[in-house]
């Protein structure tokens, strides 16, 4: 019998001694008793410490959690971070007087890219989380839902909700943390991920229908009515765009409640179902870049469009490949398509027959001296 034999049958003596003492032993039989190895970190029974070349495999572990620990927390505080930036911002814009609009668009950028980052990284943060989400919905809701219905009643705002006022941007910014909050929440009845495409193209053609065809949101922007007028009101959010000292009139962007809430909702939602942080970051970028350049159009033109519109292009240009069906699933949304754009195709004809004088007047309102441009939801 070889020396190697003897390893393998000795199991009592040979193998605890060639494990403690390195010894390499040869395969007996194609059968592989110690593999050749290089010489391990071996157990150190004494209080003698390891020879300084032998690696030190805990403190190696630990110092990667150290590592590790740090940028958990920064991604868990990225909301926060975001959001202070977002208020910083509300008092600098404000307060620089310019007469280019070279300034102008570059402050609506910027503005917008924060009010899209905001809602976008807490929808991420969240999407696996639905208790934090309603514990977020309950706060911001009890922060600034008090405050609009004072403001929509006209009745003397009180003590806390007093306070908000005297930071400029900060009802804003908890008016997007509520929508955010309600967005992931909306995001968990979602069972899978081709649900969405159907879920965005509905809520585009809802949009249109709701922004440009006589929907409850066209009526209530244009309506001269002073309550309507403060729903409006509280349900936007304005960007801070610096102030005009040639005399000039404000070109002020808004955007609305409902925009925050569905950016929340397609980021929580593709999080969910295609886990990969690139997915998060493409969708984030797709959505600045889009947007941005939409609002800017928006904002030149003086009209107010539907974001969700763009908003769900994006969304499906973007996660195409993640969303699998089989023939008779797309025939089934292919018909919805058109029947909901044959509803919408009656509602836009139904409203324009009623409303011969209304272009009239918005084609008088484009021509007014402080022009307010929005995307709305």
């Amino acid at each position: 019998m070889t020396p190697a034999c003897s390893v393998l049958y000795n199991m009592n003596g040979q193998i605890v001694k060639a494990i403690f003492n390195d010894v390499t032993v040869k395969p007996c039989s194609g059968r592989a008793a110690i593999l050749n190895h290089p010489p391990r970190n071996r157990l150190n029974m004494t209080d003698t410490p390891p020879p300084s070349g032998t690696p030190n495999l805990v403190s190696k572990t630990e110092s990667q959690g150290a590592q590790h620990i740090p940028g958990e927390q920064a991604r868990r505080l990225a909301p926060i971070l975001i959001g202070l930036a977002y208020l910083a911002f509300w008092q600098i814009a404000p307060r620089i007087p310019t007469g280019s609009i070279g300034a102008v668009i570059v402050s609506t950028v910027i503005a917008l890219v924060l009010a899209i980052w905001l809602p976008a990284r807490f929808g991420y943060n969240l999407r696996r989380s639905p208790a934090w989400a309603v514990a977020n919905a309950v706060v911001a809701a009890a922060v600034i839902v008090p405050l609009q219905v004072m403001v929509v009643t006209r009745h003397r705002i009180i003590l806390p909700w007093e306070l908000i006022g005297y930071i400029p941007g900060l009802p804003f910014l908890a008016l997007i943390w509520l929508a955010a909050s309600l967005g992931v929440l909306l995001s968990f009845l979602v069972r899978g991920a081709n649900m969405i495409p159907p879920i965005a193209a509905v809520l585009a053609l809802v949009d249109i229908w709701t922004v440009l065809l006589g929907g409850p949101v066209q009526k209530i922007m244009q309506s001269e009515n002073p309550t309507a007028r403060a729903v409006t009101q509280v349900m936007t959010v304005p960007l801070p765009a610096p102030r005009q000292r040639t005399g000039a009139a404000p070109i002020n962007g808004s955007v609305g409640f409902a925009d925050f809430l569905f950016i929340a909702f397609f980021v929580a939602s593709i999080g969910r179902f295609v886990p990969s942080r690139s997915a998060y970051l493409r969708t984030l970028y797709g959505l600045i870049v889009v947007l941005s350049v939409y609002m800017l159009a928006v904002l030149f033109l003086g009209l107010n469009l539907p974001a969700l519109v763009p908003m769900a292009v994006t969304m499906l240009a973007l996660h195409w490949r993640h969303f699998h069906y089989e023939r008779s699933e797309l025939y089934a949304l292919l018909y919805a398509s058109l029947f909901i754009a044959l509803i919408a195709a009656g509602f836009w004809y139904f409203g324009r027959q009623r409303e011969p004088a209304a272009e009239g007047a918005g084609a008088s309102a484009l021509g007014m001296s402080a022009p307010v441009a929005r995307i709305s939801a």
